[in-house]
C-alpha cells in the first residue's frame, strides 16, 4: 500500500515535491494506509496538474482521453456482420385484381410480405435454425428459447429494395459471426421461397395476388463487421474531447481569475 502511494505521489507537480514531498515521506512512514488515501492522493495530484497546466495542455489532454475512451470502448463493443441477399418478385399473375384495390404493384409486394413473414419467421422454423447452426450460445444458455428466438427476430431486416427499377426485397440478418450471418441469410431465403411456393399452391381462387420469386443475389458473407470502426470511433472521440477540454480550460482559468472588486 506504501508503495502504491509513493507511486501516485511521483504524479504530482515537481513544486510540490521540492515543498512537500520529504514531509509526505515521514507522514507516510508512521502511518497505516487506506483504500481511499489512494484515491485521496491520485485525485489530489491530478486536481493539481490540472490547475497547473495551461490553456493547450488542457485541451489537448482532453483530446487524448476522449480519444482514448473512444477507441477503449470500440474494443469492448463486439463486432457485428449483417449478410444481404436480394429477391426479383415477378409481378403477379393477376395483377387486375391489384389494380382494382386502387393499389400499386410495390404496395401489393409490401402487404404481401407482411402476410408472408408469419410462415417465415416464426417459432418453430427459427428455432430449428438457432438449434441446427448452434445460434446464440450464450444466451441460450440463461434465456428461454422463446427469448432467443425474439432476440433473432430482432436481427433479421425485410425491407423492400428502395432506389432500384425493380421490384424486390432485401433481406438482411446480423450476428456477430460473418460465416453464421451468410448461413442464417441462406436458410431465411429458402424459407421464403417455399412459403411463397407453397402459398401459391394453397389456393388458386383467392384474392391475394401470387408472385414468383427469384434470387438475383445470394446470400453475402460479409467482408467487414457493421457499424463504426476504431479510427472513426476514435476521430468521434477526439471531436467530443476537443470542446470538452476548451471548457474545462476556460472554468479553470475562470476560477483561478482573481476577483477584482471596485468602490
Amino acid at each position: 500500500m506504501k508503495r502504491l502511494l509513493k507511486l501516485l505521489a511521483r504524479l504530482y507537480p515537481s513544486s510540490w515535491h521540492r515543498r512537500y514531498g520529504a514531509e509526505f515521506e515521514a507522514l507516510l512512514e508512521d502511518s497505516t494506509p487506506r483504500i481511499q488515501d489512494l484515491c485521496d492522493v491520485f485525485l489530489g495530484a491530478l486536481k493539481m496538474q490540472i490547475t497547473t497546466w495551461n490553456f493547450t495542455r488542457i485541451t489537448l489532454a482532453a483530446c487524448l482521453a476522449g480519444t482514448l475512451a473512444a477507441v477503449a470502448l470500440s474494443f469492448a463493443i463486439p463486432s457485428h456482420y449483417i449478410s444481404h441477399s436480394l429477391i426479383l418478385v415477378n409481378p403477379p399473375v393477376a395483377p387486375a385484381a391489384a389494380n382494382d384495390r386502387g393499389a400499386s404493384t410495390n404496395s401489393a409486394i409490401r402487404s404481401y410480405l407482411i402476410n408472408l413473414q408469419p410462415d417465415v419467421l416464426n417459432r418453430d422454423s427459427l428455432s430449428r435454425i438457432i438449434e441446427r447452426l448452434n445460434l446464440y450460445p450464450r444466451e441460450r444458455a440463461n434465456m428461454p428459447l422463446d427469448a432467443v428466438v425474439t432476440k433473432m427476430q430482432s436481427n433479421i431486416y425485410i425491407k423492400p429494395a428502395e432506389g432500384t427499377n425493380l421490384s424486390a426485397f432485401i433481406v438482411q440478418f446480423d450476428y456477430p459471426d460473418p460465416n453464421l450471418a451468410q448461413k442464417v441469410n441462406e436458410e431465411l431465403v429458402s424459407l421464403f421461397m417455399s412459403a411463397n411456393l407453397a402459398h401459391a399452391q394453397a389456393d388458386h381462387t383467392q384474392a391475394d395476388p401470387h408472385f414468383v420469386f427469384r434470387v438475383m443475389d445470394a446470400p453475402e458473407l460479409p467482408q467487414k463487421p457493421t457499424g463504426l470502426n476504431r479510427i472513426e470511433m476514435g476521430a468521434i472521440g477526439l471531436l467530443i474531447g476537443l470542446p470538452t477540454g476548451l471548457i474545462l480550460a476556460l472554468v479553470i482559468r475562470l476560477r483561478q481569475k482573481p476577483l477584482t472588486v471596485s468602490n
